[in-house]
């Protein structure tokens, strides 16, 4: 990611940075669709200034997702997987407090800020930047088919966090592969499955629920892709239609978004909710074989669409925000801090 993509934050601006967005993701009272609230925050508190005692030179924003970048995120990764190792290295704290006493030199208080700096992150809960699970929901014995849900939390090439959850119902057959693999009442996805995938979500819901569909012997259910961000948090940062309400919202404005996408045989009918436009794509962004191919797996599951978002903003920015939503048709969940 280039520079221009980014914007690094030091001293009180990367505390008050980590400090507003562990708020925010906290306000944003995210359920089982979005990536899990819980380890976000603790993943973003190792960046706080205040736990890294500056070992670090500040933190790195993605400007198109408004999150800290991808460096910044494998980096507390790296250290919590390594902390108790450099904590056997570094030794006992009394001696290095005695060491850091005893001397003007810099490296030992340095020593002593590692020693506090691992102790405090070990063992910490991290979100997860790649990771998928399965797990079966039921089994059929007679037509020999079997219903799982799918879950991938994984960080975006766009800077996102977002989880998919996908309900599938696999039958075996002598002519299909299968893409789960059962042992008693548990469940074990394949390879397959797994590249697969990961392959389709870099596309999007739309992209995983096509794929999936067209596969033989699965029938999807449900796709639901549910994203942390973007958060806008300048003027300039935020697109056109956004612009007005940051301009007006001053220098301690920000939106912060929470976009939700679902294509479920358990929607009444298409529907969008989403004021800056669906995530889930209508007709007319389709390629004709994309729209052709979206068709039939509709008819085939009995699907629809929904398309939904809710925000976080200061509180002086919520009744312009909902203003917003109103004049474009949609009433949205809309929280504070």
């Amino acid at each position: 990611m280039s520079a221009a993509q980014t914007r690094e934050l030091s001293g009180p601006q990367e505390a008050d940075y980590i400090g507003r967005l562990g708020r925010i993701i906290r306000s944003a009272r995210l359920n089982l669709h979005y990536p899990e609230a819980r380890a976000l925050r603790s993943h973003l508190g190792c960046m706080d200034p205040r736990v890294h005692r500056g070992l670090y030179p500040g933190v790195q924003v993605n400007l198109a997702s408004g999150l800290p970048s991808y460096r910044e995120w494998t980096r507390v990764q790296t250290d919590v997987q390594i902390a108790a190792e450099q904590l056997q290295k570094l030794g006992a704290r009394a001696e290095l407090e005695r060491q850091a006493r005893a001397s003007d030199a810099s490296i030992y208080q340095k020593l002593l800020h590692k020693h506090d700096y691992y102790s405090q992150i070990q063992g910490r809960e991290l979100a997860s930047l790649g990771q998928m699970t399965v797990a079966l929901r039921k089994i059929d014995a007679r037509s020999r088919t079997g219903y799982f849900n799918i879950v991938l939390d994984k960080l975006e090439a766009s800077g996102l966090f977002v989880r998919y959850s996908i309900q599938l119902a696999q039958t075996h057959s002598a002519w299909s592969q299968p893409l789960v693999r059962l042992d008693a009442e548990n469940a074990e996805h394949t390879e397959q499955l797994k590249s697969l995938v990961y392959k389709c979500t870099a596309l999007g819901s739309e992209s995983t629920f096509i794929k999936l569909a067209a596969l033989g012997g699965v029938r999807v259910e449900r796709v639901v892709r549910g994203s942390v961000g973007p958060i806008i948090w300048r003027a300039e940062d935020a697109p056109d239609v956004l612009r007005p309400l940051m301009e007006a919202g001053g220098p301690t404005g920000f939106i912060a978004q929470f976009g939700l996408d679902m294509l479920a045989d358990d929607v009444a009918e298409d529907r969008q909710n989403d004021p800056l436009g669906a995530r889930v794509q209508t007709d007319a962004q389709f390629s004709s074989k994309m729209r052709a191919a979206l068709k039939v797996a509709r008819q085939k599951s009995g699907v629809n669409i929904f398309g939904d978002r809710k925000f976080v903003v200061p509180r002086h920015m919520m009744a312009p925000l909902r203003d917003f939503c109103a004049a474009r048709g949609t009433q949205n969940l809309i929280y504070s801090i």
